[in-house]
């Protein structure tokens, strides 16, 4: 049984906010307007509030890295220069948003140790009233891609041409999802406030709204020692080093709204400036997807096999072709091992060889791990041959950290006996012998694995 998640509530401004002119106010202040201000049901101090919010964070980032990922994987890169453009960008915005799940872990290690490492997906998000976009797999299309800038959307936007376009994607986003998606904006404005040391501005973001709860801040004993942060935070250059890939250590107030803000600029972008954001990247890949210049597979909507944890998608196709099925299931696996092997990584001392090993095992994971059997899932039938196209599920069979070294190897081991047994279904199926891709594909999985599996052997 999953662990209990903190309840979340969204509080809505009072009405004599809600009823002032949107141009009489913050750009924070219309955040707050479209989605409330949340905290922490139970939170009986500003630090509690701020751990509770950086775990919603925390889903609502993970989530978004895989509808992007799955989206980049409907584009073919073959079709053009421009459609190729465009599946680089949703990628690199996908690889952008693992590095705002990255930096959420630090801002919680300064708060209380690894302990409170938390890469969790559906538990909190899925459950708040005001989740800012349901999780649903989808391959690129208008709609999609509608749900894509309104999430990412900046509180301002001086431009009236743009803003009225902005706001017309928001319509359509929440007809084509019969919910009401709303930018991330607001749950981290939420946080940079309790962050900051006082109710006065402080930091870039410069954030006064009066509708904020007063007085409701970190103070500087909420923080671990700095000595200590340093044994655990994990930087953009551990994980390659991709452009973009912002992961800053926290260790103050200062260094937490310093982070903050650098997650929501990349998003959104710089208030007034939101060249290169995910916000404006997205209005390109729209633009591009207008004139017919991005051309897609065929893909499933939220493919999923029975065994993986129910979908919030009420239209999610279940895999019925046996051979994606069976090939559905070990991507589940391997998904929810690289999840662990990421926590287990982050647990462990910035100078332990098993920190790295777990590194780059996990880098493995991702690529060429999950990528090719994104690609591979993307080729196979989801049904009947000719309809729709599998695609990865991304089923997180179980999103939870174990409490210790001991734990964490027993899950590895756990997840390695799966793999087999699902490596073991593939094989079994008629259709196996004849894909010569698949069976390399199983070759290449297995010796790239190899490493971790000898490193989790050296430690029974």
């Amino acid at each position: 049984m999953p662990p209990q998640r903190a309840k979340v509530i969204w509080t809505p401004p009072a009405p004599s906010v809600r009823s002032v002119h949107p141009g009489a106010v913050s750009g924070a202040t219309r955040a707050i307007l479209s989605a409330g201000v949340p905290r922490i049901a139970d939170a009986a101090t500003p630090k509690d509030d701020a751990i509770g919010l950086l775990k919603l964070a925390a889903e609502v980032e993970h989530a978004l890295l895989v509808q992007y990922l799955y989206a980049a994987t409907s584009i073919n890169p073959d079709a053009g220069p421009a459609s190729k453009r465009a599946r680089d960008t949703v990628t690199a915005i996908a690889i952008q948003e693992m590095g705002h799940l990255l930096c959420v872990q630090n801002l919680l290690l300064a708060l209380g140790g690894t302990s409170l490492h938390h890469l969790g997906r559906d538990g909190m998000r899925a459950a708040s009233e005001r989740n800012p976009l349901p999780l649903a797999l989808e391959p690129i299309s208008h709609g999609a891609l509608a749900k894509f800038v309104t999430v990412e959307r900046p509180a301002d936007i001086a431009d009236k041409t743009l803003r009225e376009l902005v706001e017309r994607l928001g319509k359509e986003a929440e007809q084509s999802s019969g919910f009401s998606p709303h930018p991330v904006s607001a749950l981290y404005l939420a946080i940079y406030w309790i962050f900051q040391p006082t109710d006065a501005p402080f930091g870039q973001l410069r954030l006064a709204d009066s509708n904020l709860r007063r007085g409701w801040h970190l103070t500087p004993a909420d923080f671990a020692r700095p000595d200590e942060i340093d044994q655990f935070a994990t930087g953009s250059a551990e994980w390659g080093g991709h452009p973009g890939l912002l992961v800053a250590t926290v260790k103050d107030s200062a260094s937490g709204c310093d982070a903050l803000f650098a997650i929501m600029a990349q998003g959104e972008g710089v208030p007034g400036d939101q060249e290169s954001s995910h916000f404006e990247s997205f209005l390109d890949v729209l633009k591009a997807f207008e004139a017919n210049q991005v051309a897609t597979f065929g893909l499933c909507r939220t493919p999923r096999v029975n065994d993986q944890p129910l979908s919030e998608d009420p239209h999610a196709t279940v895999l019925t072709n046996p051979y994606a099925d069976a090939w559905g299931r070990l991507f589940n696996v391997r998904y929810t091992h690289l999840v662990l092997s990421i926590g287990h990584a982050c647990s462990l001392r910035v100078d332990e060889a098993d920190r790295l090993a777990l590194i780059d095992a996990a880098r493995l994971m991702m690529r060429p791990g999950l990528t090719v059997l994104m690609r591979l899932l993307g080729k196979l039938d989801a049904d009947a041959p000719g309809g729709l196209k599998a695609g990865p599920p991304f089923g997180l069979l179980d999103d939870t950290l174990p409490s210790d070294a001991v734990g964490y190897w027993n899950r590895h081991r756990a997840l390695f006996d799966d793999e087999a047994a699902s490596v073991a279904a593939i094989r079994a199926r008629p259709e196996h012998a004849t894909d010569a891709a698949g069976r390399l594909l199983l070759q290449q999985l297995a010796g790239a694995d190899q490493p971790l599996i000898d490193l989790v052997a050296a430690h029974p």
